[in-house]
């Protein structure tokens, strides 16, 4: 898993400028540039519309009380795809694309939520169960607590 983490940063804009090469031999390398800006003036359209979409229904969830986590979801996927397409190539305003559709959005929380409650345990790796409860009061006569220490029949008490 680091091994890949090594080798992305060296081999994604190596990705990125081969498909540019690739895509300028078949439409030529001004239709190539005018795409190119095209997606980068997408992506600050996407930013500044959707974003403020997405900010508008994060107020209106908060005003409602209910939990902000889709609206935060789809903002921070907003985002990420509107600079996603600011960033010149073709692979990640493919990849860009794919975050604006709600579809693939809701796929992708469902993977990141089923991989998050697969894993409830507390901070310190200890398991979590939680459970209901009832006091009893010691003066209580409940003859589920006879010969129990601190029942009050007990005579050691």
């Amino acid at each position: 898993m680091v091994a890949v983490f090594r080798i992305l940063p060296i081999a994604l804009p190596l990705a990125e400028i081969l498909v540019m090469i690739a895509v300028a031999d078949q439409i030529g390398i001004g239709w190539t540039l005018l795409a190119l800006a095209a997606s980068a003036v997408l992506g600050v359209i996407v930013i500044r519309v959707l974003g403020a979409a997405s900010l508008a229904a994060l107020r209106d969830a908060l005003a409602r009380r209910e939990p902000p986590a889709g609206a935060l979801f789809r903002g921070a996927c907003v985002l990420i795809a509107g600079m996603l397409l600011i960033v010149p190539g073709f692979l990640s305003d493919i990849l860009a694309l794919l975050l604006l559709i709600p579809p693939v959005r809701m796929t992708l929380i469902g993977a990141l939520w089923r991989q998050r409650s697969g894993s409830q345990h507390a901070g310190n790796g200890a398991t979590v169960i939680e459970a209901e409860y009832h006091e009893v009061r010691p003066d209580h006569d409940d003859p589920r607590l006879a010969g129990r220490p601190g029942d009050p029949r007990d005579p050691r008490v």
